[in-house]
Order: C-alpha cells, then structure tokens, then sequence
C-alpha cells in the first residue's frame, strides 16, 4: 500500500499522468489581483518570502491603499512581513483576502503562516488572534480549509514539535489544520546537526507528530532551495529513496492529504523526473 495524495498544480508545469485537482495562487501582499479562472484553487497566503523585489511590490501595492490595509505593509528589515501582530492585523489580512476573492468562486485551501515568536510570543496569544479570523473567514467562505504552514527563522510554529505544543492547546472547537513543509524540516535538522541528516532522523522528528498526524492535511516537497532535484535534500538517491518509501508507509493511513511540489525556476525535464520519483512511492487521486 501507498500514502495518498491530490496534487495540487504550482506553476505551470506538465505533471504527465498526475493528474491535479487545485492550482495554486499567490495571495501574498503584493499581489494585486488573481485570476483563478474555473478551476478550484489554493490560496497561498503571505508567503513572508525576503526578496528585495517583494517588499517593493507591497510598498506599492495600490490594492493596500485603495482598501486602507496599512498595517499589512509592516514588514522586518529585509522585506519578510509581519503577520498576526495584532487584532488591527487580522481585520486588515480578511479584508485583503475577500477583495483578492471579490468576483471569484472560493478557494477550497487558504494557506496561511505563524507569527514571529517577537510579534506573538506564545500559542495561546496567536489562538485568540487566528479564532476571530477562523470565525469571519468561516462566514465568508465557509467551505474553505484554512491550512498553517510552519516556517523556519524565527517564527512561532517552525517544526513539528510546535505543531504539537499548539495542538494541545488548540480548543477541539478549532478547525485549523497543518501543512507539513518537507524541505523545512529538513533544513532545519541540518542546521542543528551542523551537516547532512539522514532519512531515520527526519523520520524521527516526525514521529514526534504521530497522535496528530491526522491534522496534516498537506505536504510540501521539493529539492534544496525550492529546487526540482529532490536528491539534493539528503545528498545522494538511495537515501531518498530510503525517506520517500518511509514518508509513504507513515501517511499510508487511509487519509487522502494534498501535496504541493514546491520547485520553482525549474527546467520540465527535471520537474518531469521529480514527479516520476514522487509516483513511484505514492498514489495520486484524480478527484
């Protein structure tokens, strides 16, 4: 048996016999529009990406100031926003996202990301925060699945031990669920092992989200630095292998999750052989 997954289409890329069920749109806040045309989507929210070009794009982002959403253009130094830094924030974050949706059929994912532990410095401070977004976007698009994707650098939520700590805090009322970020986890493990890492040790940080795994309803993947080469986050094929068979078996538990291949800047070839790997070890569903 294998784990099972929709894909859900990044860019423009030919998936060959994977068929998608969603695309993916940027909803981050220098974008000025959508254009989701008649296919269901996943709205990929405040990205906090810290590129100079980013930042020069919500600096002017004529949408902000037509609809007086100051506050979202508060960013750190290099460009990354701030996010949840107060309730001003989240009035101003719905707002941006029902203009970008104006005129649109609804997303079926919003994608959103956590705090800095500087802005909101603890689960139950982001919980009162995130329960009056889930409340107003629940009116306005009430089949929409709001996902938290956990971010390295200084965020609240950077790997899935503080998916746990903010799980059991979470009130069962909550209807919040999680992106698990591959590349993420990984990164992060070879920061603090200060080199490679091998598939047992990834394995075994996600064992530490075993009692929720059913709360991850997505899964990002792609080489190093949103690359196609997905040997590259261990270094060599036999240890990737070794990782996605072990990735299968551990969400091959009757859930159908989605997952998002997060390549950017990537040649077909390459995207094409990446997701030649990805369906050796997991079934994708058309619908």
């Amino acid at each position: 048996m294998r784990a099972r997954f929709k894909m859900i289409r990044y860019g423009d890329h030919n998936y060959g016999d994977i068929k998608t069920t969603l695309k993916e749109i940027p909803g981050h806040f220098g974008v000025r529009s959508i254009e989701p045309g008649e296919e269901d989507y996943s709205l990929h929210t405040d990205h906090s990406p810290n590129w100079d070009d980013h930042k020069l794009q919500i600096l002017t982002n004529p949408v902000l100031d037509r609809h007086r959403l100051p506050v979202l253009r508060d960013c750190k130094p290099d460009g990354t926003p701030r996010l949840w830094t107060g309730r001003p924030w989240v009035d101003q974050f719905l707002k941006f996202i029902t203009v970008l949706v104006d005129g649109y059929r609804h997303p079926r994912v919003i994608e959103i990301h956590p705090p800095f532990k500087k802005d909101c410095p603890d689960m139950p401070s982001f919980l009162a925060l995130y329960q009056v977004f889930e409340e107003q976007i629940g009116r306005a698009f009430p089949g929409a699945q709001v996902l938290l994707e956990h971010r390295n650098g200084g965020f609240l939520v950077e790997d899935p031990s503080d998916i746990v700590r903010l799980v059991k805090v979470m009130d069962h009322s909550f209807r919040l669920r999680f992106v698990l970020d591959v590349p993420q986890v990984i990164t992060r493990l070879r920061k603090r092992k200060l080199g490679s890492v091998s598939p047992a040790a990834v394995m075994a940080k996600l064992e530490e989200l075993s009692q929720f795994k059913k709360m991850i309803r997505s899964v990002h993947i792609s080489g190093k630095g949103h690359g196609g080469d997905l040997d590259s986050l261990f270094g060599s094929s036999a240890d990737l292998d070794t990782f996605l068979k072990k990735l299968s078996d551990w969400f091959d538990d009757g859930q159908v999750r989605y997952m998002v291949p997060e390549a950017n800047g990537v040649r077909q070839t390459d995207f094409s052989a990446m997701c030649k790997k990805l369906r050796n070890y997991f079934e994708f569903q058309d619908s």
